[in-house]
Parts: structure tokens; sequence; C-alpha cells
């Protein structure tokens, strides 16, 4: 039986209270209430400095620990799909790629290439390589997917930006009549968010990148996946370690915009040059009046020199602007705002650039102008598109993606 501390110490104080008690009831009375409420206000102040100091280190380090070893499985399959779109309504998979994980190392692995049924756009291709003969002759989604399933059992699964996946595995599965899993997942895109927010751009090849992992993000399923494995177990150590720091937030510099004076400034350079353009104005939204649009550069990516040389610096014309993809270089598929003069491609805008002005294109396009510009040095021609005030910057894989 444990002993209890300061046990003397209240059998002397009982007998000295009913010493008092019968020398002078009263006074026993008062100084009984007395020492009651003394001893509950010492009490309570005791237990609020306990919870302020809060776990010792040592039980607050294996707690975290113990949580990440919960939240962050050792077993797993990280898994990535290839897609004829953006849109699991209208899309279809066209390769399926999975690593299974036990204790932290690749056990097996899961690839196919499957028959959506229907021709590829020239941007799928270019993006994953991928091309209709490559698919001819493969299996349809209606064998590849049961296999697939049997072949995941109930394992947790890993993805970037894994509800993508998820959404087309879900609509294929229900087209096909098929009972489609519902595991427990986890997501690169949503950990590397969380752990680094003071970053704007959290894709795969952002991560791979960032963590030294590779350079080049192959957008092939499997080896995607593989990449996208290497990445949760980077992540894995990297929140392990950093359990008991505290994080420092950096709060992102404000982007500067133009203020009421530098919009008006902008009206009456309008209204004061000949700013009318020369060709007729397509059918299509008008976005907004060009004196309370902002100019932003067309990506210099390409050669349009030949077409904008037909319209000569200094030209304003109207354009047609799309929501649609990257054509080349390292955002090659991604999504971005297409401009178009005179039904002839002019161009595209940057990841960054579209990022902030996205929103402000309809999805059945919209009508804006433009006007040609020429660099003194080098006599090259460039494109200014005239958009209304850039919006916050958002994730345009995720937006589309959430859209779909």
């Amino acid at each position: 039986m444990k002993k209890r501390k300061g046990g003397w110490l209240k059998a002397i104080a009982v007998v000295v209270g009913i010493g008092l008690f019968i020398a002078s009831p009263g006074l026993a009375i008062v100084l009984a209430i007395a020492c009651f409420i003394l001893v509950r206000i010492v009490a309570r102040f005791t237990k609020r400095k306990a919870k302020s100091n809060g776990p010792s280190r040592k039980s607050a380090k294996t707690s975290a620990a113990e949580q990440h070893k919960l939240y962050l499985p050792d077993d797993y399959v990280a898994l990535d799909t290839e897609t004829t779109g953006l849109s699991s309504a209208t899309d279809r998979i066209i390769e399926i790629g999975a690593v299974r994980i036990r204790n932290r190392q690749i056990t097996d692995r899961f690839s196919a290439l499957i028959n959506p049924g229907l021709s590829l756009g020239p941007h799928i291709t270019d993006l994953t390589g991928i091309t209709d003969e490559m698919l001819d002759g493969q299996p349809a989604i209606s064998t590849v997917l049961p296999d697939f399933y049997d072949w995941l059992g109930n394992d947790p699964v890993v993805g970037h930006n894994i509800k993508f996946d998820l959404g087309f595995f879900a609509a294929e599965s229900e087209r096909i009549k098929l009972n489609a899993p519902k595991p427990v997942y986890y997501d690169t895109l949503h950990l590397s968010r969380t752990q680094f927010p003071e970053e704007r751009h959290h894709r795969l090849v952002d991560l791979i990148q960032r963590f030294g992992i590779a350079e080049v993000e192959e957008h092939r399923a499997l080896s995607d996946a593989i990449q996208t494995y290497q990445c949760f177990e980077w992540l894995r150590t990297y929140i392990e370690s950093n359990a008991l720091r505290p994080k420092k937030s950096r709060k992102r510099r404000p982007r500067k915009s133009e203020d009421s004076y530098q919009r008006r400034a902008r009206a009456d350079y309008i209204n004061s040059h000949d700013c009318e353009p020369r060709n007729y104005q397509p059918e299509g939204r008008l976005i907004a009046d060009v004196r309370d649009c902002g100019g932003v550069d067309v990506s210099r990516r390409g050669d349009y020199q030949e077409l904008f040389a037909r319209y000569g610096k200094g030209t304003w014309l109207w354009v047609v602007v799309t929501r649609g993809y990257t054509p080349n270089g390292k955002d090659a598929g991604l999504p971005t705002i297409e401009v178009w003069a005179d039904g002839e491609y002019a161009g595209f805008l940057t990841q960054l650039q579209a990022s902030r002005y996205f929103l402000h294109v309809p999805e059945e396009g919209g009508v804006t102008q433009a006007h040609i510009r020429q660099d003194n040095k080098s006599g090259r021609y460039r494109m200014r598109v005239e958009l209304p005030p850039a919006h916050e910057e958002i994730d345009l894989l995720s937006y589309m993606v959430e859209q779909s």
C-alpha cells in the first residue's frame, strides 16, 4: 500500500483543531473555514501551473514520435495514373503504375497500358510520350481495373494529388459496373503544402527537385509512382526530425498591384493614343473594358515573329483568350491561358501569369485586346494581352481537378 505524504501533519492538525473547538467553538469554526478556502485556492493555482507547463520534454517527444508513426504508414501502395485529360466525366485512364511498399521498401510493382477507345490529344502525347500506336492492342479498362484492385488489396494508398487518381478510378469503375475500393489515402501534395507553406508551387516536379530526388518528371505512371514514394519517405523523415522544432512561418511579400492613380493614368493614355484595333472584333464574350485592364506579356516560348510582324509594332488588335495547356517547356501539359489572333495561335501565358488571371477567362473563352511591341535592341516582336486586374494566385492543376 502506497504511503501518503504529510500524514503526520494532518494528524497534528486534527488534534489541534479538536483542542481549539473545546476551548472556543466559534474561533475553531472560523479557522476551519479559512483553512478550507486557503487550501482550495492553493490547489487551484497548483493545477493551473501544472497545466500551463504541459508534459515533460521526454513524454512530449515520445508522444510526437508515436503520432507520426501512426499517421504515416510503413506499408502502403504508391500509385499514379496517366489519362486522356483532366475530366473524369469525359476522359479515360490510359496507364496505371504502382509500387507496393513493405517496411518502407519497394517489394512489388504494377504497370499497365490501357486502350481508352479514343484518340489521344497532341498535348497528352507531348506530355507523356504515349501514342495511339502504343495503346493499340492493349487491354481495355474492364480487364485491367479488376486485376489492379486484386493486386491493391486493402493497402492504404499514397499519391500526389491523389484525389485526381481516385476520382478517375471511381468514374471508370462506375462505367464498367465494378465496385471501387475506398482506401485510406495520403497525399504528398497536401503534406508538402502543410510542411512548406511559404513555397508557391507543390507539383511533383517541384518536390523531386526541391528534395534532390531528380530533375525531371517523366509523366509516366510507374516512374511517377516511384518518385511519389520517394517524396513520401523524404517528407516522413523531415516531419519526424522536425516534430519538436517550431516552424518559422515566412509571410509572402505582398505582390505589387496598380493603384488608382496608375489605373487613371493608363485610362488617359488609352484615350489619348490610337489604340483602335486594326482587325475585326471576333464573336464571343468581351472580358472587360481595356481601360480597366492591365497588360500581361505572352510567354516568349515559341516562334510567332512572322505573325506579329504582319501586324507591326504598336498595332492594337482583337484577340481571343481560352483555357488550354502549355505546349512546351518544363510546364508542358499544365493548364494555361492561350491567345489566338484572327484564328491563329499566338502563344500562351507563363504558369505564374496564368495562375493570376485564369479565373478571368470564361470556360468558353473570351475576347479582349492586345498590342504588338518591338524590342529596340533585338528587334524581336512581343505581344501584350489586356486582362482584368490579377486575382490571388491559384494552383492551376488542383483547380482544374476540383472543377472536373
